[in-house]
């Protein structure tokens, strides 16, 4: 006589669905967050799916999407995975379309690419004042390295870069930029004409805030629906005086 066994041994448990959620978009790019799901023994990590492709499994919960095309619709789901191989039933979805390209059209306030030098010239590239002082590197200036500027703090620094200009036709404030670490958003505040915010308080396209990864991205903020004056915006200043400490490496800021 024969018998058929049913069911599974071991672990059986799928982990719950996480949540996701875009934190940020840009021409090439889009940037994602989770929740962390919840496991009866433990989750291990993550699959990202754009459409039915797996394009990432990262162990944190957050991914930047790059290498896309601009104005372009995009579809992501996330799964959690334990150890055993279990996986959860698919977040939601979240739909996002790609900015268009701006055709070189941004007003680059500095891409730290050496000229003007940073910090001996003290000037951006719109040929006004920057610099920066209490940062753990470069005699407290911090360091341009590989063509960014990488800011290291520990609860002390302050950033600031004179615009100086009419941005009446520009709407958004484009900050690329990575982390050390994730969550670096909090860390610090950012000003401009007439508005100084936290960095996460800030409102995206949409409604999401900024979230600072391990990837660069473009963190576009819109500036009239933050407050910010466009015909006076005097001085982009930062101020990591929240706690934190960590490194953010800038790679560009620019008006678009």
């Amino acid at each position: 006589m024969s018998a058929t066994t049913t069911g599974c041994s071991g672990d059986c448990t799928a982990p719950t669905a996480p949540t996701l959620t875009s934190t940020g978009k840009a021409a090439t790019s889009v940037s994602l967050s989770w929740n962390g799901a919840t496991d009866n023994v433990g989750v291990t990590g993550y699959e990202v799916y754009r459409g039915t492709t797996r394009v990432a499994t990262p162990t944190g919960t957050s991914y930047t999407d790059e290498g896309l095309t601009p104005s372009t619709s995009y579809a992501y789901t996330v799964k959690a995975k334990d150890a055993a191989g279990n996986l959860s039933p698919s977040s939601n979805t979240v739909t996002v379309v790609t900015e268009a390209d701006s055709g070189g059209s941004g007003l680059v306030l500095d891409n730290f690419d050496g000229s003007p030098a940073y910090p001996s010239s003290a000037q951006n590239d719109l040929g006004k004042w920057t610099g920066g002082n209490c940062f753990l590197d470069g005699g407290g200036s911090g360091v341009v390295t590989g063509g960014a500027l990488s800011l290291r703090y520990n609860n002390c620094g302050w950033f600031g870069s004179d615009v100086g200009v009419d941005l009446s036709t520009k709407t958004h404030l484009v900050i690329r930029v990575k982390g050390a670490a994730d969550g670096e958003q909090a860390h610090f505040n950012l000003g401009l004409g007439g508005t100084t915010k936290v960095f996460a308080d800030y409102v995206l396209d949409g409604g999401a805030h900024p979230a600072i990864t391990t990837a660069y991205q473009d963190i576009r903020i819109p500036m009239a629906a933050n407050g910010i004056s466009r015909t006076s915006p005097g001085q982009l200043a930062m101020g990591f005086w929240y706690g934190g400490n960590s490194t953010i490496t800038i790679d560009e800021i620019r008006f678009e």
